[in-house]
């Protein structure tokens, strides 16, 4: 009176209580299937059917069973009686069990198994150095996650997927490692002057390849315009002529990992010219001996001046040390009775940027005091007419 079918999962013990309609023993034995392992094929004495089958496919096998009932009081031996066993296959994933993914970029893990009809979840375990892993059971077939991972090292991170197919169980990990993105560390702003060659090294936080490209800034030349391959940005940058405000070039740069090719956040380094100053006041000035050249600086942009003097022994007064006014304010004394001149030596320094312009030199003229030549004394007599000529000792 047994069942004449059961089924079981691969590895499983089966457990068939045989039974019939008088008291009665029992002899059973299987009929080898070359596919599986575990079926007795010599007969075994009992009242249940306890065979461990392992089923190698991927497919449900089965496997047969005699089964002859002996009665206890009689001794006469029943009908026998087949039993057909299902072992159905082991559920196992024919998604690979290791993966890959660069930081910030969704998997996109398909699970699919050997056995059509298969149902999934799956859940993460917790990875310190990482977001965005599922840490609750997810009823899906597809892994989705997007994964932070906030350091320069790989990490790991274990996924279980439970997988349910008719009365059968199984449980397999996937593996999936997260690459660390490359990051500049020496983004940020620099200042430069007019016409300077950059030179600037361009470091990342892990062995990456470098590609920078500059946005346009129409008043200026030489930014490179297409994306360059390179860890130095070189371009020779120039004001267009006239501009005389600092102007801004953006670079976007990118790294590429140079070990598993994951591409690293863009990030910007701005690179601000200064125009260099020129001067445009005069060159020449003339004073009396013992004035105050009073001499004020003036430059194409705003800027900051410092002046010095070459020493003329003839003349007292200039300053033979470095001076930072914007005015020169030297009384020059001219100790001569010829015109003198004292050069000045002036540079133009820029408010912004700091940028140091061209020297120019401004020459004075320093004119002698005129000192009368006429000396000594005369006589006349009353009536008569002075004729007294007065000279200087100077024109």
């Amino acid at each position: 009176t047994s069942p004449d079918s059961a089924a079981v999962c691969s590895g499983n013990a089966l457990n068939i209580l045989l039974t019939s309609d008088s008291l009665a023993s029992y002899s059973w034995v299987a009929i080898d299937n070359p596919q599986t392992t575990g079926e007795s094929t010599t007969a075994v004495t009992g009242s249940v059917i306890n065979n461990t089958i392992t089923n190698s496919t991927s497919a449900p096998l089965i496997v047969q069973y005699t089964v002859t009932p002996t009665g206890t009081i009689s001794g006469c031996p029943g009908v026998s009686q087949n039993v057909y066993v299902t072992v159905n296959n082991n559920l196992r994933l024919t998604t690979s069990l290791t993966q890959s993914n660069c930081s910030g970029t969704a998997l996109n893990i398909p699970l699919v198994s050997n056995t059509p009809g298969t149902a999934f979840t799956w859940v993460a375990a917790n990875n310190g150095n990482t977001t965005g892993e599922s840490l609750t059971t997810q009823n899906s077939d597809l892994i989705n996650d997007l994964i932070t991972n906030s350091t320069t090292v790989n990490q790991n991170i274990n996924y279980t997927v439970i997988m349910t197919g008719g009365i059968c169980r199984d449980t397999q990990s996937i593996i999936v490692t997260i690459f660390p993105l490359p990051k500049i560390t020496n983004s940020g702003n620099i200042n430069a002057c007019n016409g300077v060659t950059l030179n600037i090294p361009i470091t990342s936080s892990l062995p990456a390849s470098i590609t920078w490209v500059a946005a346009d800034n129409p008043n200026v030349n030489g930014e490179s315009l297409s994306p360059q391959n390179s860890s130095v940005l070189t371009n020779t940058l120039t004001l267009v002529p006239g501009t005389l405000t600092p102007q801004v070039i953006r670079y976007s740069i990118v790294p590429t990992s140079t070990t598993n090719g994951c591409q690293g956040d863009t990030q910007q380094v701005s690179v601000t010219i200064s125009p260099i100053p020129s001067m445009t006041s005069g060159i020449t000035t003339t004073i009396c001996s013992g004035d105050s050249v009073k001499f004020h600086f003036a430059a194409s942009v705003p800027s900051l001046f410092s002046w010095i003097a070459t020493d003329n022994p003839n003349v007292t007064g200039e300053s033979t040390t470095r001076k930072t006014d914007s005015v020169i304010t030297d009384a020059l004394v001219n100790n001569t009775s010829v015109p003198q001149t004292v050069t000045y030596r002036v540079t133009p320094t820029s408010l912004i940027g700091g940028c140091q312009g061209t020297v120019q030199f401004i020459t004075v003229t320093v004119n002698p005091t005129p000192q009368l030549a006429f000396t000594g004394n005369t006589t006349l007599c009353s009536g008569g007419s002075l004729n007294i000529l007065l000279t200087a000792n100077n024109n």
